[in-house]
């Protein structure tokens, strides 16, 4: 569906895994589908821990294989910052020899699948870290952004948005990639404010709770407002209450809530559950209230 010069585009995919993916093998890859009389535009995959610790690649193997492509990028699936600076190595070493080579970067959006960790992706933790990534991404003005997401229904590959987050994390690099490319942010609708409330859905006696309030940007949204947040018990104890200051909510720039301690009665009584509640007041005093929060799940200490 997606062509550069009326040239078929294929974004290629390997490891070590599937084969090894040697200059010679990809040269005769190349040159023979050309011999077929298929001329598509090819982006080559930098795979490997090397690329995902450092952003680096063999320069000696990379300059075997980059006269045999249209392009190069890394499959960001470690979400490791390091693997972000990817696009700038290549540019700094590459791009006068080449100068018609397109480079990408990926962002890795998340993994989705029902494991253990799947609760707590969407954490002021993790949508922190995502927006790291992205801006470290940048650096090597890239051509294209890889968006790496996979095994949403264990193995099953979907795209967002997942049962376990509703699209959060991409819904934020919606945002991001609009900015970099200068496209339009959403419409969204008028009056009713787009925002992600990030928070650890699992946590541990003792562990500190606090909360992220995230603006997503939007053309017809509320450009100002205010978020009350409320964690209590289901008994009605109230274990944090905060309000934001006047957010500007034509930006993506987070706000924090106070961090607390749980209670150490809580200890006595896990596992149990918080209720969060939010409520969004608008400049002259319209208020939107969220009561269908995910629940803050406190564990029981377990050793293995």
């Amino acid at each position: 569906w997606l062509k550069v010069d009326g040239r078929p585009f294929i974004l290629t995919y390997h490891n070590g895994a599937h084969i090894d993916m040697t200059p010679a093998i990809w040269q005769s890859l190349a040159e023979g589908v050309k011999e077929l009389g298929f001329d598509p535009f090819i982006v080559y995959n930098f795979e490997g821990i090397q690329v995902a610790l450092t952003g680096t690649v063999d320069l000696e193997e990379a300059a075997q294989i980059i006269p045999y492509t249209d392009g190069v990028y890394h499959f960001g699936g470690s979400s490791l910052k390091e693997g972000a600076k990817f696009p700038a190595f290549i540019r700094e070493h590459f791009q006068d020899l080449h100068p018609e080579m397109i480079v990408g970067g990926a962002v890795h959006v998340g993994y989705y699948s029902n494991r253990t960790y799947n609760r707590n992706v969407i954490s002021h933790r993790h949508t922190g870290e995502l927006r790291e990534n992205f801006e470290f991404l940048l650096s090597g003005n890239p051509d294209f952004i890889h968006l790496t997401t996979w095994n949403d229904y264990n193995e099953a590959t979907t795209f967002c948005p997942s049962y376990s987050d509703i699209g959060a994390r991409l819904e934020i690099v919606k945002r991001m990639v609009a900015d970099y490319f200068e496209q339009p942010q959403p419409v969204g609708k008028a009056g009713v404010p787009e925002i992600v409330l990030s928070y650890r859905k699992e946590i541990y006696p003792g562990e500190p709770l606090m909360l992220e309030v995230l603006p997503l940007v939007t053309q017809k949204g509320p450009k100002q407002g205010k978020l009350s947040i409320t964690v209590e018990t289901y008994d009605g104890e109230v274990i944090l209450q905060d309000t934001s200051p006047t957010l500007d909510l034509t930006k993506l720039e987070p706000w924090y809530t106070t961090e607390v301690d749980l209670p150490p009665s809580l200890n006595e009584v896990a596992p149990m559950t918080l209720r969060v509640t939010a409520k969004f007041t608008g400049t002259n005093g319209e208020s939107i209230e969220y009561a269908n929060m995910p629940d803050i799940l406190i564990s029981e200490w377990i050793n293995y």
